[in-house]
C-alpha cells in the first residue's frame, strides 16, 4: 500500500507547509548561503527595521621603548546600514481535488515550486548589492570565459587588500562562466571531496580551495554584462526579519485551499572592496 498523508486540520496544514517551504527555500539558496546572515537575530519580527552596523578601522601596530608612554588612537570607525525593506510572497490556490494532502509526491512538487520562487528572490536580491561593490574588475578576454590566470589575478587583489582567504572566499559565476570553469586543469569537482549535496546548493566544485558556484542571479551574459564575483562573506551583510510564514483561507467558490507563502528580509553592501567583480568584454 502506498504512504500516504492525511491532513485534517487548517492548523496543522499551515505548519507543514511553512516547514516545508523554508526547507525548500534554504536548500536551493545560493547567494545568502556565502553572505554574513549573522544579523538575522538583530532584526526578528518584521519588515521596517533599520541597523546600523559599526565598522571598525583597521588599527596599526606601535613601537614602544622603555620610560616612554603608551599613545592612543581615537576610535574612530564608519558603519553601514541594514534596511529591512524586501517582503517577498508567492500565492497560489491549490484546488482540493490536487491531492496534495494526501500524496506525498504532489505535496513535495507544491512545496518546491514555492520554496524556489522564494529563493529566487533573495538570491536576486543579494547578487543586486553585490552590483554595487568598490572593488577592482577584470575583463574576460571572450564573454563568459574564465581562466587560471584571471583567478588567480582575483585572489591577488583580494589579498593585497588585506581580505583573509580563512575558506570564507567564493567565487560565484552565471552558468555559461561555469561551464568555462569546467574546462579548467585546477578545478575539483565537488563529488570528488565527499560533497554529496553540491549540486542542491549550488557548489559545484573548487578552484585553489575556492568553492564555485553557480548562479543564475547573474543573468547577463552579453558585452559588459557581470559574469562572476570573487568575494569574501564579510562583504554582503544580510538579515532575515522573518523566516518562511505560511496564511491560508479556503475558498467555497474554487473549492479551494488559497495558499500565500512570505518572508521578510534585507542587507547591505558592508565591505565594497572585498569584491572583485569580472565582466565579460
Amino acid at each position: 500500500m502506498a504512504n500516504t498523508t492525511i491532513v485534517t486540520s487548517a492548523v496543522n496544514k499551515k505548519a507543514m507547509l511553512a516547514d516545508a517551504v523554508l526547507a525548500s527555500l534554504e536548500r536551493q539558496l545560493v547567494w545568502e548561503n556565502t553572505v554574513d546572515s549573522s544579523f538575522s537575530d538583530m532584526v526578528k519580527g518584521g519588515g521596517g527595521q533599520v541597523l546600523t552596523v559599526p565598522k571598525a578601522t583597521e588599527p596599526s601596530a606601535s613601537s614602544k621603548s622603555v620610560g616612554s608612554d603608551v599613545t592612543y588612537g581615537a576610535d574612530t570607525h564608519g558603519s553601514f546600514t541594514i534596511t529591512v525593506d524586501q517582503h517577498k510572497y508567492v500565492a497560489k490556490q491549490i484546488e482540493t481535488s490536487s491531492q496534495i494532502w494526501t500524496q506525498p509526491s504532489m505535496f513535495a512538487m507544491e512545496t518546491n515550486q514555492f520554496g524556489f520562487a522564494l529563493a529566487k528572490a533573495v538570491d536576486d536580491y543579494i547578487e543586486s548589492l553585490a552590483e554595487g561593490d568598490t572593488g577592482s574588475i577584470s575583463d574576460l578576454g571572450a564573454d563568459n570565459t574564465f581562466t587560471s590566470a584571471l583567478i588567480r589575478t582575483g585572489m591577488a587583489s583580494l589579498m593585497g587588500a588585506d581580505v583573509p582567504f580563512d575558506g570564507n572566499v567564493f567565487l560565484t559565476v552565471n552558468p555559461d562562466s561555469y561551464a568555462s570553469i569546467l574546462a579548467i586543469d585546477d578545478f575539483v569537482d565537488a563529488s570528488k571531496y565527499g560533497n554529496a549535496q553540491a549540486v542542491q546548493t549550488g557548489v559545484f566544485g573548487k578552484l585553489y580551495g575556492i568553492e564555485v558556484r553557480s548562479s543564475n542571479s547573474i543573468s547577463g551574459t552579453g558585452d559588459g554584462d557581470e559574469a562572476g564575483y570573487l568575494y569574501h562573506r564579510s562583504a554582503i551583510a544580510f538579515a532575515r526579519a522573518m523566516d518562511v510564514k505560511v496564511e491560508m483561507d479556503y475558498s467555497v467558490t474554487a473549492l479551494a485551499d488559497q495558499v500565500v507563502a512570505h518572508t521578510i528580509y534585507g542587507g547591505a553592501l558592508a565591505f565594497g572592496d572585498r569584491i572583485y567583480e569580472y565582466h565579460n568584454v
